[in-house]
């Protein structure tokens, strides 16, 4: 359980990345996350099966023959009952297009014009169809066309571009996303779960396009500038908070206004608990631990 004088919070600013600036669209949430740095002791689903899905088409694509053994190493818990069936189809479609990859998870990171480091990391560097390309591997409930156009203005994948040309590093000129539409069957009345598996891994054979999306996307100049410079303005925008606050304020979670409509995006947000009792939310603490960090800098950030 942890306790309020055990966390370790964040009082400095050294990094920014996509997901702190998704996550400043309800500051409170941000004040949660990075501030105090606190994570959910629940297993959160919806990041699990991303991440363990990653974790196996990473290795395919890497030519790992092991890359079943390598979602349960990524797996923060048993796979037992879960489906890995989708992959074993999926290597085929990855040959037809010629996909594979010469790394995998790339850190980049660029100085800001505030001081302030951008950090991010790719999913894949590689080759998709004979052209160098980045890889983004994304799962999805529902993948219309608003969704596939929303990605020429996506933050991750134009920022990792922008960072490496701002660093004079060689950087690519398209992107090879590989969604991976989550499967909106349930069991049937009297099915068993072998069945329902086994009819699962036939869909992926008969109809591919309910479960998989392979998209090449070129990285366009006008939405990677954008793009850096939504980066540059974030980054000036926190800096100028944490400038103009004390560290009292700071972790005060009253500066750090909550913005209500967040509150149910991606199935519920994790702090809703802490928000619902701003006058006892220590007592919520039991339900949460400290948040694993990504990058280096961000334990420059931590308050010693």
């Amino acid at each position: 359980m942890i306790m309020k004088n055990e966390i370790m919070p964040s009082t400095k600013l050294k990094i920014v990345s996509v997901h702190k600036m998704m996550a400043f669209a309800c500051p409170r949430k941000y004040f949660w996350r990075y501030i105090l740095n606190l994570q959910s002791k629940n297993l959160n689903m919806n990041f699990w099966y991303g991440s363990v899905l990653g974790a196996g088409f990473e290795a395919i694509l890497l030519g790992k023959k092991n890359w079943k053994q390598l979602m349960k190493k990524e797996s923060v818990a048993s796979l037992k009952g879960y489906d890995i069936s989708k992959l074993t189809e999926a290597k085929v479609l990855a040959k037809q297009h010629g996909m594979s990859l010469i790394k995998s998870q790339v850190l980049v990171n660029t100085k800001l014009k505030c001081g302030i480091t951008y950090c991010g990391s790719e999913d894949g560097e590689g080759v998709y169809e004979g052209k160098r390309s980045l890889y983004e591997i994304k799962t999805a409930s529902k993948v219309n066309q608003g969704y596939l156009d929303s990605l020429k203005l996506d933050k991750q994948i134009n920022s990792y571009c922008w960072a490496n040309r701002n660093s004079e590093k060689k950087h690519y000129g398209q992107c090879a996303y590989c969604i991976f539409k989550k499967p909106q069957k349930r069991l049937k009345k009297n099915q068993t779960v072998d069945e329902f598996v086994k009819e699962i891994r036939q869909d992926c054979i008969d109809r591919p396009e309910m479960y998989y999306v392979w998209l090449q996307l070129s990285l366009v100049k006008q939405f990677v500038d954008s793009v850096g410079n939504s980066i540059e303005r974030m980054a000036e925008i926190l800096k100028m908070i944490y400038d103009g606050l004390t560290k009292e304020q700071l972790l005060d979670p009253n500066y750090w206004p909550e913005m209500e409509t967040k509150c149910s995006d991606y199935s519920g947000c994790e702090f809703l608990p802490l928000c619902l009792h701003p006058n006892g939310w220590e007592m919520y603490l039991r339900f949460y631990t400290q948040r694993t960090m990504l990058y280096d800098l961000e334990k420059e950030e931590l308050e010693q």
